[in-house]
């Protein structure tokens, strides 16, 4: 990985037209606010198949020659991929793929579109004419998603190129609340982020409150990953999981921990205050955060399971297979 310059490259499926606009966009807002040590590309996953240019998107592209059209012809590989600190893509089906190929940029990977602010929108999708997101549609878009991104800069900067550690959102109920205030003063001592979204009392609550909380802060992208405590585990791990996005695993030791992670990619840790020591917990929580995904057939699995979710029952095998 660069350590030079904070290096930002943008994805889409052919890097012809998505992802150096955006890349173009970020350059010029950057320059506008002095920021020079950054390096902006762009990279498609396919190369291009002799795709025509609408009118709009020549006329968009053809003052940007000069700026950013040598990135177009950057094709995704493990070289530049080892070298950047933050990946943008457009959609998730590109998430996916790079998941799948390349997942040591797991933690280094976000959606352009969650940028946006004020929507929730998390795809910038392709430019179709004659369509109802044709070439400028999609160009405003990409517009808002970078201005959105250039608002955030500090705080994105410091995450993934000057800190390089995970925010992370941590919850619990009254039966968790003192093992979360250990893991806060753990996390924080260091160098990681952590945002505690409560409680802060042994008096009654209701875990699902907090589990919603850190899965949706998960989910917006607005943290890297999230922790939860209750006393079984159980019931913050079913109800974060009901959060789109969230994989929620309740780890009962380290090694089941690090599974969690190199298997299934996990985004959220559930623990049972009421079974381990604490001493155990924070162990368990060291073993999630140090432990990558592997991606290739973990990923292709999770996709079964993410695609299930959203209806795609196509995926199972007939009765008579």
């Amino acid at each position: 990985m660069s350590a030079g310059s904070f290096t930002v490259l943008f994805i889409d499926r052919r890097g012809l037209f998505r992802a150096p606009v955006a890349a173009f966009l970020l350059r010029q807002e950057l320059r506008k606010r002095g920021h020079e040590d950054v390096i902006v590309l762009a990279a498609g996953i396919e190369a291009d198949e002799g795709r025509t240019l609408s009118p709009f998107e020549q006329e968009t592209l053809f003052p940007l020659a000069t700026d950013s059209m040598e990135s177009v012809s950057h094709k995704v590989g493990p070289d530049l991929v080892d070298r950047i600190h933050l990946a943008l893509v457009m959609e998730y089906s590109q998430k996916e793929w790079l998941l799948e190929h390349f997942p040591q940029v797991s933690d280094r990977l976000r959606l352009l579109g969650r940028f946006i602010p004020g929507v929730n929108r998390a795809e910038i999708p392709p430019a179709i004419p004659k369509t109802d997101m044709d070439s400028r549609q999609v160009f405003n878009l990409l517009e808002l998603a970078v201005l959105g991104l250039v608002s955030r800069w500090d705080e994105v900067r410091n995450r993934f190129f000057v800190r390089r550690k995970f925010d992370i959102a941590v919850g619990a109920d009254h039966r968790g609340f003192l093992v979360k205030k250990d893991i806060v003063d753990y996390l924080k001592k260091d160098g990681y982020r952590a945002i505690d979204v409560g409680t802060h009392s042994a008096e009654a609550c209701d875990h699902p409150i907090y589990a919603f909380k850190v899965g949706e802060m998960v989910a917006r992208q607005e943290v890297d990953r999230g922790i939860l405590v209750c006393g079984s585990g159980l019931g913050m791990s079913i109800s974060a999981n009901k959060v789109p996005g969230v994989r929620a695993a309740m780890c009962i030791n380290p090694d089941h921990a690090a599974l969690s992670r190199s298997h299934n990619n996990a985004n959220v840790l559930c623990l049972a205050a009421d079974c381990f020591p604490e001493e155990e917990e924070i162990e368990i929580v060291k073993a999630w955060l140090k432990t990558g995904f592997l991606g290739g057939k973990y990923q292709r699995r999770i996709n079964l399971i993410m695609h299930y979710r959203q209806g795609w029952t196509e995926i199972l095998p007939s009765d008579h297979t």
